[in-house]
């Protein structure tokens, strides 16, 4: 059960009206913007700047989906999990890769670039400091309009994992379907590696 308030449309405050914006622009109300609502001024800014990573950047949407799905199984976040891997699978990524994430060191599946980024989203969840050779390999595959964006990517998405961990925001009922299983630590086991 969520820790925090889950806003409807219905509310008739702030929050409710902020809710039923995003609503009519993005087509359902799916939990994660119902905690955002409480703030309706942070959902603003949190769908602007989730919706340009999505739309307007020059990284390619599977190497964005790759690196939500990572940051999702470092945090123990199922939930963004769930909503990202079909996004992952349209967007092109291979569902071997999907399946070897949480092995990823191990599997010959990943190109030297994902890797590199792969090695940049353990370094950037798990360290208090990513080590230079990490960012200087992960700088030798990207330029650096995609390092920004990809490392922007990163720190949104583990704060929107910890908070959706943190408040305990459950799937919806359209969420869980088959093939979209859980392929990470649970909660626990996330802070637990921390």
């Amino acid at each position: 059960m969520p820790t925090i308030r889950m806003v409807d449309e219905s509310d008739g405050d702030a929050a409710g009206d902020a809710l039923s914006a995003v609503v009519t622009q993005r087509g359902r109300g799916a939990n994660f913007y119902r905690m955002y609502a409480n703030s309706p001024g942070t959902l603003d800014t949190a769908c602007a700047l989730i919706w340009n990573l999505w739309d307007a950047v020059v990284v390619d949407r599977a190497t964005i989906e790759l690196t939500i799905l990572r940051v999702s199984q470092l945090v123990g976040a199922e939930y963004e999990w769930v909503h990202h891997r079909q996004m992952a699978l349209d967007a092109g990524l291979s569902e071997s890769k999907i399946v070897m994430l949480d092995r990823w060191s191990e599997s010959e599946v990943f190109s030297a670039r994902e890797r590199a980024l792969l090695a940049l989203v353990d370094a950037s969840v798990t360290e208090t400091t990513i080590p230079p050779a990490v960012v200087s390999e992960f700088q030798h595959h990207f330029a650096d309009d995609e390092a920004v964006d990809l490392f922007t990517v990163i720190g949104l998405y583990r704060t929107i994992g910890q908070m959706l961990v943190g408040f305990n925001i459950e799937l919806e009922p359209w969420a869980r379907r088959t093939g979209n299983e859980w392929r990470g630590p649970t909660a626990q086991q996330a802070v637990a590696h921390e």
